[in-house]
């Protein structure tokens, strides 16, 4: 199991083999850093939900073709 924080981001992830464990330790990241952007009065990054990431990737990288056929 492997999960990235904050998607899109090039911030901390985790992984590991107790899917349990894994959220666990994805939730403190991400609270973590919510504390941080808080105390340096920065934005948080722009909701990624109810997107389709997949077909925005493929078109960010030129692949219109299958990107429209998700």
């Amino acid at each position: 199991m492997f999960y990235r924080a904050m998607s899109g981001n090039h911030w901390p992830c985790c992984h590991g083999d107790d899917e349990e464990q894994v959220y666990h330790e994805l939730c403190l990241i991400v609270d973590e850093w919510i504390d941080i952007l808080k105390q340096d009065a920065k934005p948080l990054p722009p909701m990624t939900s109810g997107m389709n990431l997949t077909r925005l990737i493929l078109a960010q990288a030129g692949d219109a073709k299958h990107a429209m056929s998700l």
